[in-house]
């Protein structure tokens, strides 16, 4: 079997109806399915209903399903650089929507960057559940994730982050500063909202000299 070129991943804990639109829309991808696979980390406490659920994608042949006992999102994030068999593997959450050029503007940007290219994070649209709020301005955007720093493929700027939503590293990069800090990262559902550890990733990266990217065309 081939190596896929990049691995998608989702970590998900019981939220399988989101869950399903997430997988739907990297079914979608406008790169070849040779080239991705698409790893799901579920830290679900009902295993078995687990396993029932993931018969449901049997179809879809780069799909992996993989049921992971210990909570948290670092750990699952964690377990999935572990089992991913591509070179660079990208997270989304499973509330999320890739846009179908999501996982080939990936790719373009760590070929166009080469070696340097070690972390890359995207754009992060909004999809609202109501109208916006007027009391939320485009200052506050940043409190739900939304991330649009404009411009083309580059070095972040100082002040320019990317969400956990939408981020990409190389296998090898991630092994190297030990993975996610499994003291941060949401736990359970909720029961722990600890976040921000792919902050801590990214400064530790940076500590090693590697440079955040910023990717605006690879969008979820």
């Amino acid at each position: 079997m081939k190596t896929p070129r990049i691995t998608a991943a989702i970590c998900t804990y019981d939220r399988y109806d989101l869950l399903a639109k997430a997988i739907a829309s990297l079914t979608k991808q406008d790169i070849a399915a040779k080239d991705y696979e698409i790893l799901v980390i579920d830290n679900s406490p009902d295993h078995e209903k687990s396993k029932k659920i993931s018969k449901s994608y049997s179809t879809i042949s780069n799909l992996r399903w993989e049921i992971e006992a210990t909570a948290g999102l670092s750990n699952a994030r964690n377990v999935a650089t572990g089992l991913a068999r591509a070179p660079i593997i990208a997270f989304m959450d499973d509330d999320a929507i890739a846009a179908p050029s999501w996982l080939g503007a990936l790719l373009s940007v760590f070929a166009e960057f080469g070696d340097e290219a070690r972390v890359v994070g995207g754009r992060v649209d909004p999809i609202w559940g109501v109208e916006r709020p007027a009391w939320l301005p485009d200052s506050l955007l940043g409190y739900v994730s939304v991330v649009d720093w404009g411009g083309v493929a580059r070095f972040a700027a100082d002040g320019e982050w990317v969400a956990g939503t939408n981020i990409a590293f190389r296998v090898a990069a991630m092994k190297e500063i030990g993975g996610f800090p499994i003291h941060l990262g949401r736990k359970q559902g909720g029961q722990a909202l600890l976040s921000n550890d792919e902050s801590d990733v990214v400064e530790k990266m940076a500590a090693k000299g590697d440079r955040l990217i910023y990717a605006p065309g690879a969008i979820v």
